[in-house]
């Protein structure tokens, strides 16, 4: 067989079996982990959406590891696909504490920000989870579990954005938001946030 054509021969059997394999760790990496909207609801949804009790909460569970340096970018929660919100509403957070634990395979980070009298929010719990693109197979079950907390889903429009508001038993204001296009964590490609922030 003449080396031109064993040279092309080879590299189309290369070819294939890249093609081949590209489908397959795209779906791996994928694979939605519906789990993570428990681990949120039951990390930040605690008494009413309460710091102190999310907070005590966390501290009782010895899976999460309080992190020693704050690499979550709290202010950049609010950078998504909404024009109703305001980016710098997160600006300057009165004090900010963040966690660490591995999920089924992915290190999840957790935050809880408290802000001053006046903010957008005064509390605001987030759980930061890489390795995820798309935050489409994770909408449904956010509806259904914020729904007992009289939350509904508002802006559905957007394939990486959803969010949930509503006032809460209290009747506090409450919005959760749910972002797969998250610069939570500087660098960080494939980065969703999911996030609660109450009066």
């Amino acid at each position: 067989m003449p080396k031109n054509r064993m040279k092309l021969r080879l590299a189309a059997v290369t070819c294939a079996a890249v093609l081949a394999a590209v489908p397959r760790a795209a779906s791996a990496q994928a694979a939605p982990d519906e789990t993570l909207v428990s681990l949120f609801v039951e990390t930040c949804t605690r008494d009413g959406v309460s710091a102190e009790s999310i907070i005590a909460a966390i501290a009782e569970q010895p899976d999460w590891t309080e992190a020693t340096d704050i690499t979550v970018d709290v202010p950049a929660l609010r950078m998504v696909p909404n024009r109703s919100v305001v980016a710098t509403s997160f600006r300057q957070p009165e004090s900010v504490r963040q966690w660490q634990r591995n999920w089924n395979g992915r290190m999840v980070n957790a935050v809880v920000a408290t802000f001053p009298q006046g903010s957008a929010h005064r509390t605001v719990c987030a759980l930061v989870v890489p390795d995820v693109r798309n935050a489409g197979p994770y909408i449904a079950p956010m509806r259904d579990a914020l729904q007992a907390m009289g939350l509904v889903p508002r802006h559905a429009d957007q394939p990486h954005y959803q969010e949930y508001a509503g006032r809460l038993s209290d009747m506090r204001r409450a919005r959760v938001e749910i972002f797969s296009r998250s610069g939570a964590i500087r660098g960080g490609l494939n980065t969703m946030h999911i996030y609660v922030g109450v009066d």
